[in-house]
Order: structure tokens, then sequence, then C-alpha cells
């Protein structure tokens, strides 16, 4: 990932510049049942850092999360947080002495008590002021006008936050969010979100999410690593993912692609819609990634001449699905400014440098 050209350009970070490591998987293997097996190479989270484990249902993701909580013991392997060994050749520590916080799907907040008193069931070992914590901490999740209100009174949104700032008030090492949001509506989704990453920006605390939203990971992250079949396929910013996948089932996954069959000639490729720069230099039979995004459309006669098949809008955004004159299929997507309509003639245009996979 770090050497990828990106669309967009990009900065190179050398590794003088990273901070420490808060969570190291090393050969983490994990047999979950007879059909199904977790295997992580090697995975590292940097402090402060927040990282998204991404990938669909049933691909690990949530078992990563267990184990790293000490929720589940792994097969194999070592998993370090904070520089500490918790599960390796010479340690197992229990799930309770990890210094680890848990935010789960449902909150789990204890609905007979207030929020204040929520927040103060995780400092029961605190060292310092617990009663300026729990202000401190109702105070950065904008819940000190809900302090004295029990669960069943809050909304979703409230809940949510009351839950992560109970995992946050005794300072955990490291935060673990199991697809927090799932339960919220799309706008409160969106809400949320924000609200969270604001939260976890102002604590620093190192966080690690899981989530099957390719959205969501690529909003809140500033790391993603895509599991796809109990592995990490790659991990990188969300630019390299969504831009420079090295992989065609990543590039799938992070969201709609064009893939068309070209010949590659080192730095360039021949394909239908004509020579296009690539992102690495190799020769012989290709697959030409473009995102929808990387086409320009306008309406007329000129290269690459088609006819719009079908729009999908959706108020800030128009995807088009457009038929070539020779006879290949394209996603195009547009802001909404200029509207399209099916029938019309249209030519399209490439914007960029593109990855490639193996024809």
């Amino acid at each position: 990932g770090r050497h990828c050209l990106h669309f967009f350009g990009g900065r190179t970070v050398t590794r003088a510049q990273e901070p420490p490591v808060s969570l190291c998987l090393d050969g983490v293997d994990k047999q979950v049942n007879a059909d199904f097996r977790l295997q992580i190479t090697r995975l590292q989270v940097r402090q402060g850092e927040i990282l998204t484990l991404l990938g669909p249902s049933g691909c690990g993701k949530t078992t990563a999360l267990r184990l790293v909580a000490g929720l589940e013991m792994p097969d194999a392997g070592r998993i370090a947080v904070a520089g500490q060994e918790v599960y390796g050749a010479h340690a197992c520590v229990p799930s309770e002495k990890r210094k680890v916080g848990l935010v789960f799907q449902d909150y789990a907040l204890f609905p007979h008590l207030t929020v204040a008193d929520n927040i103060r069931f995780g400092l029961h070992q605190y060292a310092g002021d617990v009663q300026a914590r729990v202000a401190e901490m109702l105070d950065l999740t904008r819940l000190s006008h809900r302090a004295q209100r029990r669960p069943r009174e809050l909304s979703g949104g409230e809940q949510q936050r009351a839950a992560l700032a109970r995992s946050l008030a005794p300072s955990p090492r490291l935060l673990l969010l199991d697809e927090p949001f799932n339960s919220l509506d799309t706008m409160l989704r969106k809400k949320l979100r924000t609200e969270v990453r604001r939260i976890l920006r102002a604590t620093q605390v190192t966080s690690v999410l899981v989530t099957h939203d390719q959205e969501e990971a690529l909003s809140m992250s500033d790391r993603v690593a895509v599991m796809l079949e109990g592995a990490v396929r790659q991990v990188g910013s969300p630019r390299e993912l969504y831009w420079s996948p090295i992989r065609e089932d990543v590039a799938r996954f992070m969201g709609d692609a064009n893939l068309l069959p070209g010949e590659a000639t080192g730095q360039e490729a021949q394909c239908v819609l004509g020579r296009l720069p690539i992102q690495a230099a190799v020769r012989g039979a290709v697959r030409v990634m473009l995102r929808p995004e990387a086409l320009q459309v306008r309406l007329g006669e000129g290269a690459n001449p088609g006819r719009v098949q079908d729009v999908e809008y959706y108020g800030h955004a128009q995807l088009l699905r457009v038929r070539l004159d020779a006879g290949t299929e394209l996603l195009v997507r547009r802001d909404a400014l200029q509207p399209f309509l099916p029938g019309q003639r249209i030519c399209v245009q490439p914007i960029g440098v593109f990855p490639v996979y193996p024809g």
C-alpha cells in the first residue's frame, strides 16, 4: 500500500513519523467451526488511530475482535496490547485485565441505572476523582443534561453515546466497537458516526471498529483492514483502498467497479477506452479497474461513443448505466446538476491512473 500511486496523489509517510504500535496480532489462527478458519498473519494498529475491520458477514471480523478482547482464545499466534503480550507462548491475560474497552451493538447498558451511574460502574478501580471523571465523560459525549435519565428514556443515539462514555471512562488502552451503529436508522447512523469520530479524536484512544458498511469504514477510519474469507486481504488508508486496491476481490468489495480486459505494455494498458496509464509496470493480459467516478461523460458524439441505458438518481449524485457502441457496458457516477436520461447519446472519457489485475 505504501508505494501505490493514488488517484488524487498523496504523501509519503516514513516509519520514523509513525506512532508506536498499540495492538499487534501475529500469526493468529482460530478454527471457528468445521467450515471456517480465521488466519491473521500480521495486523498492527498504531497508537491513537481508528482502524476498521471491514468485511461481509461471516468473514471473521467479530471473531478477531473477540480474540483481542479475550472473550475467545486463538489456537495459535500472539496478541499484544500497548506492548504487553496478552496472548502467546508466555501469556494468557484474562479479559478483565487487558484494559480493553468494548462497545457492543446492543449497548449493554444497565436498565435500572442512570446514565451517570452506568458510567460510574466502570470506575470501581479508578484511582482519580470518580465524580469528576463521570462529569468529564458526560460533557465529552454531550449527555450532561441526560445524566439522571435511565436508558429507556434515551434515544438510540443517546444510548450509544452513553455506552461509549462508560467504555471510555476507565481510560482503556484500546477501544473495540462491534458494529456500533447497526441498529440505527440511516440518518441517525450518519450523524452518530460524526459524533463518535469526534469523541474518539478528542480522547486519542486507539480504536478498532468492526463493520460491514463500506461508507462507514471510509468515512470514520484512519486505516481500513479489508477481511474476506477469514483473512486480511489489504490494509491501507480509505483513499488507498478505494482507488488503489491491490486485489480484484478487494476492488469489488470496496464499491462499484468497472473491470475491462486489456493488454499492458509497462505503464500503460490498451483497452476498449483506449491507452490508459496504470499504477503498476506490468506486461501481458490484465483487467483494468475504473471506478464510476473516474469516467467523465458528456452529451453528444466524441471518443468512446455510447448511449445511456438507465439512470439511478440519489439526489446528490446519479449512477448512469452506459453501453458503448463497441458493446461494453459501464457504470458512471456523476453529480446530479446535469440530468441524464435513458436513450441519450454520450461519449466517455476516463480520468486518472488505474490499478490492474492479472487478466
